[in-house]
């Protein structure tokens, strides 16, 4: 479990470099009562309702992208949203993001490092550029990462690495990094909320079984642990 805080300088970037990038994540059963509540930062715990109300709307969205992949996936109705119920313990969190500001922008800068997501789905919230991913055919070179441009009143939807094991590799999940905004965003501070859904911890990791999802071969052998031994 990523704790609450992490200053920036603590991660190590593709370049060698230490991150610059705060983060501040919630914990989602915190929220919602499935667990003892903790303390957050003041401003936090002010807003708790307005937190709730995000990750109910956040929740409920992801219920309809996971319909649709049910669907493409030809598994039955309802196979993936029962992985994830609100109700039971998760490590579900929102994620809060700052980039600072830049006088002197260096827009070669890797503010956050390149990685997936370990979860199910992640929505990303963002108005400021900077996010990157690599194509799954292109070597990490600098010119081979290309921006997502932001859109006005649209969330960003990225696969995590749990739906990549559940579906034997079906659906990838995509190496994703911030670099310095290009341009004149680059000198407003690049603030971003991200709702990261896990599936309940105790949830197994075993391929699915159905529709279009390729078997476990011979010889190979299937995941047999729940998601919270999986993760970590």
């Amino acid at each position: 479990m990523m704790r609450r805080y992490k200053r920036k300088g603590q991660l190590r970037t593709d370049d060698g470099k230490m991150d610059c990038m705060e983060l501040y994540s919630i914990n989602q059963d915190d929220i919602l009562g499935n667990r003892p509540p903790r303390r957050n930062a003041d401003s936090i715990e002010a807003r708790r309702a307005e937190v709730r109300q995000f990750i109910e709307n956040s929740h409920s969205v992801i219920d309809i992208i996971l319909t649709c992949l049910d669907h493409q996936l030809g598994l039955t109705p309802g196979t993936l949203s029962a992985l994830s119920p609100l109700e039971q313990i998760s490590e579900t969190s929102v994620r809060l993001l700052l980039g600072q500001s830049q006088s002197s922008p260096k827009y070669d800068n890797i503010t956050l490092g390149g990685h997936t997501d370990i979860g199910s789905i992640t929505l990303l919230f963002n108005v400021v550029g900077g996010l990157q991913i690599l194509p799954a055919d292109r070597e990490n070179k600098l010119e081979n990462w290309l921006y997502v441009k932001p859109e006005p009143g649209h969330a960003l939807v990225n696969i995590g690495d749990t739906l990549v094991e559940w579906t034997g590799g079906l659906l990838r999940s995509s190496l994703h990094r911030v670099l310095t905004a290009p341009g004149e965003q680059a000198l407003v501070g690049r603030q971003s909320v991200a709702y990261l859904m896990r599936p309940r911890n105790s949830a197994s990791m075993q391929r699915l079984k159905g529709g279009i999802i390729p078997p476990v071969e011979e010889g190979q052998d299937d995941e047999t642990r729940s998601v919270n031994e999986w993760a970590g």
